[in-house]
C-alpha cells in the first residue's frame, strides 16, 4: 500500500497487472490477538502429527517410488519427516523463514506452489496431513478440496534420468494436486512443462474449497483498481 500512497490521496485507477486475484484466508475477519494464538496452536498440532507420523514404525514405505529416478532416497520417509519438520519448525509470526517453504524447482508447478505456500503459513497442521495422507494412501482431502493423484504421479521418470531441485514433499503436494486436475495428462515428469500448467480459475477453485473467499479478480473487475476497492481489500 505504501507504494501507491501518492495515488491512494485520489480517485485515480491503480494499475496492478502483477495480481490475478486475491483471496483472504479464514483469518481475515479474525483480530490479530486471537489469529497469533490460533497459529500458534496450529503449529503445536502440525509438529504433533509429524511425531506420530515419525514413531509410526508399521509404515515404514509410501505409495510413491522414486526407481525411476536418480534420487533413489526422494520420498524416503526419513526425508519426508525432516522436510516437514523445517518448514513447520521454521514458521515465525506466520512466514516461512530461511527460504523453506514450497519450491516447483524446474517445474511448470507454480499454481500447486503458491496453494500449498498459503496451507503452510496459514494451516500447518491441514498442510502436514495432507502430505502424511497422500505419502501413506495416495488420497489426502482438505475440505472440499480431494487429491488423488495417478499412479504414474507416484512413479515419476524424467528424460534425462533426475526430477531435478525439486524435493520429496513438493513432488508429493504440487505434483499430487496438478495431476489429480488433469483429466487428459498425467504429470509424471518434472520436465513435462505443459501438464504442469495452471490457469487462473483452477487455482481460485482450489482456494474456494478449503475455505477461501475470493476478493478482488482481474477478470471480473478488469486490470485496475480503484482507491476505495483497494482499500477495502486491505
Amino acid at each position: 500500500i505504501e507504494k501507491y500512497n501518492h495515488l491512494l490521496a485520489t480517485n485515480k485507477k491503480i494499475p496492478i497487472p502483477n495480481i490475478t486475484f486475491i483471496i483472504r484466508n479464514n483469518f481475515g475477519e479474525i483480530a490479530k490477538s486471537k489469529r497469533v494464538v490460533a497459529q500458534k496452536r496450529y503449529i503445536i498440532i502440525a509438529l504433533n502429527l509429524i511425531q506420530k507420523f515419525e514413531d509410526n514404525k508399521n509404515k515404514l514405505t509410501g505409495v510413491f517410488s522414486a526407481s525411476k529416478v536418480r534420487e533413489k532416497y526422494l520420498f524416503d520417509k526419513n526425508k519426508i519427516v525432516e522436510q516437514l519438520k523445517q518448514r513447520v519448525e521454521n514458521l515465525r509470526d506466520g512466514i516461512p523463514k530461511n527460504n523453506l517453504f514450497p519450491k516447483q524447482g524446474p517445474t511448470s508447478l507454480c499454481g500447486p506452489a503458491a496453494f500449498f505456500y498459503c496451507l503452510l503459513v496459514d494451516r500447518p497442521d491441514l498442510y502436514v496431513k495432507c502430505v502424511i495422507d497422500l505419502w501413506e494412501r495416495g488420497e489426502a482431502n482438505i475440505k472440499n478440496l480431494h487429491i488423488k493423484p495417478s499412479n504414474d504421479c507416484k512413479n515419476p521418470s524424467s528424460k534425462n534420468g533426475s526430477i531435478g531441485n525439486i524435493n520429496g514433499v513438493d513432488w508429493i503436494t504440487l505434483a499430487s494436486l496438478r495431476d489429480s486436475e488433469n483429466s487428459i495428462f498425467d504429470y509424471d515428469e518434472a520436465d513435462d512443462q505443459l501438464a504442469g500448467i495452471t490457469f487462473e480459475g483452477k487455482l481460485k477453485s482450489w482456494f474456494i474449497k478449503v475455505g477461501a473467499e475470493l476478493l478482488f479478480s482481474n477478470i471480473t473487475y478488469g486490470l485496475h483498481i480503484n482507491k476505495n476497492k483497494l482499500l477495502q481489500l486491505v
